[in-house]
């Protein structure tokens, strides 16, 4: 019952916060909805749940998962170039945070020996659009300080999705995020042998290189040498709202997704 209520309470905000997009309400106003909302179900549910019983756990969980994506979706509308460069930045910088939250969490819920009950729900919700978002980042901005996080938690959203006979087909969808991967694995090995020291975190952690990601990263990617550039994985600015809404939709990945 708990967890039904707090998906309501999520989807109702998220109504609220869709609808302001056409009103072109500021994004500190969104902003401060998600962190309202965020303090009204810690302080009304979350805070009671006790995360060692699974149904609990569960409701916690994919709460916090939830409101990342929410908060996700809400930092993709502050990538306007209307705005300053460091604005923009900044606001690049905290979307691919949310997304490797929203990441982390689901994962969480699907690999947690004490979820392993609810594991085949959870399988059915796949996190496809913020995974999207942190490979096309890893494309255009293959170094940062953020970026050992993101390929960990890309290479666990692979390693799952792949190698687990027990889930559903990824469907066609996948093939796109495979090639934004190699892609991206391509862009992270010329950096490296550029200037080695630029492809690591701040901390000189290195990224850990899956066997795929090996396979191609040195090879040329299709679609780069028909004169038309790479389709899939175009040269966009990362810090672009109308280039990755265009792009998103059109390779079929939604918004905002359960």
């Amino acid at each position: 019952m708990s967890l039904f209520l707090l998906t309501s309470e999520i989807a109702i905000a998220f109504q609220k916060v869709y609808h302001t997009t056409v009103d072109h309400t500021d994004n500190a106003q969104r902003l401060q909805t998600v962190q309202e909302l965020t303090a009204y179900l810690e302080s009304t549910y979350l805070c009671h749940c006790d995360t060692n019983i699974p149904i609990q756990k569960v409701a916690w969980l994919s709460t916090r998962s939830l409101l990342s994506k929410f908060e996700f979706f809400v930092y993709q509308l502050s990538l306007n170039n209307e705005q300053s460069q460091e604005a923009v930045s900044s606001a690049a910088e905290r979307t691919l945070i949310s997304a490797c939250v929203c990441l982390e969490q689901s994962m969480e819920l699907q690999t947690d020996d004490l979820l392993r009950g609810f594991r085949w729900l959870f399988a059915s919700y796949n996190q496809f659009h913020c995974l999207m978002y942190v490979l096309w980042h890893l494309c255009a901005q293959p170094t940062g300080p953020h970026v050992v996080r993101v390929w960990n938690i890309v290479d666990l959203v692979f390693n799952v999705t792949e190698n687990d006979p027990t889930r559903p087909d990824p469907g066609p969808t996948w093939k796109v995020l495979q090639h934004l991967r190699e892609k991206a694995a391509q862009r992270r090995g010329n950096v490296a042998m550029s200037s080695p020291t630029q492809a690591h975190g701040p901390s000189d952690e290195r990224v850990p290189e899956s066997r795929t990601a090996e396979q191609h990263s040195g090879q040329e990617l299709e679609g780069t040498g028909d004169g038309f550039g790479d389709l899939l994985a175009p040269p966009l600015d990362p810090s672009s709202l109308t280039e990755w809404i265009n792009l998103s939709e059109n390779l079929g990945m939604y918004r905002f997704e359960p």
